[in-house]
């Protein structure tokens, strides 16, 4: 289970450097929601499987769920500041 969290942490550090760098290069249509959504996709059936033991188990993986959700969280809030800062500047030129 902790390859399965590694594996999704990475996976959200690498989209939030994406992301980040979409729109620091203004690439057009780049939705930081629509990227989270493509990803949660991917990884919905591992996460899934990984949330039925940490209910069932949780004294033993509790905390590595845990982990996986606050890693989700602090990706999606750090990609929204980004696309915010960058519709922002556009706003003010």
């Amino acid at each position: 289970m902790t390859l399965i969290k590694m594996y999704f942490v990475g996976s959200l550090r690498a989209l939030t450097q994406d992301v980040s760098r979409w729109l620091f290069e203004q690439v057009p249509f780049c939705d930081a929601s629509s990227l989270h959504t493509t990803i949660a996709g991917q990884l919905a059936p591992v996460l899934g499987e990984f949330g039925c033991r940490a209910h069932s188990h949780p004294e033993d993986l509790g905390a590595l769920f845990s982990e996986c959700h606050t890693a989700y969280f602090c990706a999606r809030k750090t990609s929204w500041f980004h696309a915010l800062l960058s519709r922002s500047a556009v706003w003010t030129l």
